[in-house]
């Protein structure tokens, strides 16, 4: 069985030495506010910068230039990965201007209210892979178990490297499977209290449960 990538979302500066163990850090640019720049210096490996909308679910309270300039300054002082939404103003010219700066570009959309059709679904993924994306990543709202069915699915639709997972309690079960059935990643809290999204299982739990499984981490 495939190991698990295993991305801890960091969305509090005083969490950055707990960080350890893992494969990724996630910079929550919008929840860390100005100390993001401090703490990356303390990463140990690979980081995400990341942005995100309020819309979407994210704290950015700013401007979109603004916010957008902030994922440039990450690339700048050394992000891997940078995610940016689908919904993000000019994103063709956005996502174009990231990868020659020679990031890795992660397009995503936030669904926070239900999880839609796999048609709609594929609808999104693949506007996504036409702009350019490194690895696509869809998360919705898990409203009733099969949602899980739905994102796991979609994973299995395309052959660039997807992140596809659902929020919520109802969801859990899809970030434990989704790095197990082909997905690229799966995030993780610092701790309880930390999470950057609903039904987001900490590092703790997240391995506690892959080895129940028997899966290496």
């Amino acid at each position: 069985m495939v190991r698990p990538l295993i991305c801890v979302s960091l969305t509090r500066c005083d969490d950055v030495g707990k960080v350890s163990d893992v494969d990724l850090v996630e910079v929550r640019i919008d929840m860390l506010g100005s100390c993001w720049r401090k703490v990356i210096n303390d990463l140990r490996v690979q980081w995400i910068a990341c942005n995100r909308k309020v819309d979407e679910g994210g704290l950015w309270s700013g401007d979109e230039y603004s916010r957008v300039m902030e994922l440039f300054k990450a690339v700048e002082l050394g992000a891997s990965f940078v995610d940016i939404e689908l919904s993000t103003a000019d994103v063709k010219s956005v996502v174009s201007r990231l990868k020659r700066c020679g990031v890795k570009v992660i397009i995503s959309k936030h669904i926070t209210t239900h999880t839609p059709s796999l048609d709609e679904l594929r609808v999104i993924v693949n506007q996504m892979i036409n702009l350019g994306a490194d690895v696509w990543k869809v998360v919705t709202k898990a409203n009733d178990i099969r949602d899980n069915l739905v994102v796991l699915q979609l994973i299995k639709e395309f052959k660039v490297p997807g992140i596809s997972l659902a929020m919520g309690d109802l969801g859990v079960i899809s970030r434990v499977l989704s790095p197990l059935v082909g997905g690229f990643l799966t995030y993780a809290s610092v701790s309880k209290g930390s999470e950057s999204a609903p039904g987001q299982l900490t590092v703790y739990e997240l391995k506690s449960i892959y080895k129940l499984l028997g899966v290496d981490v």
